[in-house]
């Protein structure tokens, strides 16, 4: 288990998680981890009020993955996909 999977300690709210500004930033991180990056045509999906973008928790990298909790997002329960509340 990665140190980031325990988000309590490291979840500190960016001042950019409900803006355009971190969700592109958001984008650019798991862009790196989908086959064909940023040209990626069917990465992500939606329930209800959730937000879900297909990338592996455990392919993030500790120092992504906490910036991405900072920015509001948290790896999915099935560990097949980052999520996010709208």
């Amino acid at each position: 288990m990665r140190k980031s999977d325990d988000y309590d300690n490291v979840y500190m709210k960016d001042e950019r998680s409900k803006s355009v500004e971190g969700f592109i930033a958001a984008l650019e991180i798991f862009s790196k981890y989908l086959k064909d990056g940023m040209k990626e045509t069917f990465f992500f999906g939606a329930g209800h009020d959730i937000l879900y973008i297909w990338v592996e928790n455990d392919a993030v990298n500790e120092e992504e993955a906490i910036t991405l909790s900072r920015l509001g997002w948290h790896p999915s329960s099935d560990g097949g996909s980052w999520a996010y509340f709208t």
